[in-house]
């Protein structure tokens, strides 16, 4: 995979994606915690998944070995399985109670 030999070539350390994923995750888990609304909850989620790839990617772009590689491809195609998902499931707590606040959310039950 030659997606990953711009990122070694251009200077970038480790430590600078390792970084940059931890931003990320932090960016993600704020917006995941402090947003009421469902749809900026999953965005913030997909951020803290993009940055798990990121990690995976960095880790397989580094190191030796193909396993990295891989589990970054499966990590994606997990990202995108759960954004269908909980885009679903957004569609669905809007049509059944009319808003996307989480406020307003106050049982489990169906």
């Amino acid at each position: 995979m030659n997606f990953l030999i711009p990122m070694i070539q251009s200077g970038l350390g480790l430590a600078h994606c390792l970084a940059l994923a931890a931003f990320l995750f932090c960016l993600g888990l704020f917006g995941l915690l402090t947003q009421p609304h469902l749809v900026r909850m999953l965005m913030g989620l997909v951020l803290m998944l993009a940055a798990s790839i990121l990690n995976v990617a960095a880790f397989a772009a580094f190191l030796p070995g193909r396993e990295g590689r891989s589990m970054a491809i499966v990590l994606a195609l997990a990202t995108i399985v759960q954004l269908a998902v909980g885009t679903g499931l957004v569609i669905r707590a809007y049509r059944s109670r009319g808003s996307l606040d989480v406020t307003t959310y106050d049982g489990l039950g169906g």
